[in-house]
């Protein structure tokens, strides 16, 4: 099923282990290659939606190395967030030419189709 509504936010620091910490929107990592997540057929039916709220630990070489769950509107959709975001990977970022690890915060939004006249309406491509 095509996910409909999905919104990714990301933010970058560097990791810590004293590294120098980055404001947010200063520095941003960027994804070289994205996995869009699952809308969960069981949450969909049940109505579910809502944002998944997650920490990432990047490599020096762009993987994902570590994940951690900050919020969630539901079980059902964290599984399907970090499914795909761990499968990520970002552009190593570099401080003065040696590349080092960062923490990101990606936010995930998943919504359902509007409903109109009691079906469910989905734009064609």
């Amino acid at each position: 099923m095509r996910l409909v509504g999905l919104i990714l936010l990301l933010y970058a620091a560097v990791a810590p282990a004293g590294a120098q910490r980055v404001e947010c929107g200063v520095l941003t990592g960027k994804v070289v290659h994205m996995v869009r997540p699952k809308y969960p057929e069981v949450a969909k039916a049940a109505g579910i939606q809502g944002e998944v709220v997650l920490e990432a630990l990047v490599g020096t070489e762009g993987e994902v190395l570590k994940l951690r769950v900050v919020r969630s509107a539901s079980p059902l959709l964290s599984q399907a967030a970090v499914g795909a975001v761990e499968q990520w990977r970002y552009l190593p970022l570099r401080l003065d030419g040696k590349a080092v690890e960062f923490e990101t915060t990606i936010r995930v939004r998943f919504v359902l189709p509007k409903k109109k006249g009691g079906a469910t309406q989905e734009k064609s491509r």
